[in-house]
This record gives C-alpha cells, structure tokens and sequence, in this order.
C-alpha cells in the first residue's frame, strides 16, 4: 500500500474516533494480553497514557517503512464494561 494511502486510512480512522469518543474523556490505554513474541526477539509492552520526553527529540537516523501495515476499528470493553472504541494496529517491522 503506497505511503499516501496509509495516511488516508488513518486520517479516516482517526476522524472516526473522534466521531466516537466526541462524548468521552479523550483517548486511553486499554488494559490488554499484549502478545510481541517472536523467536529470538527480545520484546515488550510497556502502556502508559504519558508521552515519554524521548520521543520530543530529534533522532538521527530515520527506520523504514513498516511492512504489512494492518489498522482496524473495532468495538472494546473496559472493566466497567462500558464499550468503547478501539484502533487495533498491527505491522512488521522491515529489515533496514
């Protein structure tokens, strides 16, 4: 899928969202079962509703692209069992 296509799902999923959710507090976390197991990859979920100061720095470098870019808009459930709106986004990540 072409980079512009991408950014026109999301742009449509986002203003979707925000259709959504216009009556609730704003975006959170929801607590999950984060699966990032792959052989031989070290990985983890760490899930905060605070943006860390790293990501406000520059880096010098710039990754690829991710490949098998999958986004959905599905319907979730707090513990309180209210439903709420959920963007579920799943990619691989390319080799450099």
């Amino acid at each position: 899928m072409a980079a512009g296509g991408i950014a026109g799902h999301l742009l449509a999923l986002t203003l979707c969202l925000g259709a959504l959710t216009s009556t609730s507090h704003g975006f959170e976390i929801l607590e999950s079962d984060s699966n990032c197991s792959l052989p031989g990859v070290s990985c983890s979920v760490l899930n905060s509703n605070c943006m860390d100061s790293s990501w406000i720095h520059p880096r010098p470098w710039t990754p690829a692209a991710p490949s098998d870019l999958e986004v959905r808009l599905v319907i979730g459930e707090k513990e309180s069992g209210d439903h709420v709106p959920v963007l579920q986004i799943k990619w691989t990540v390319a080799p450099d």
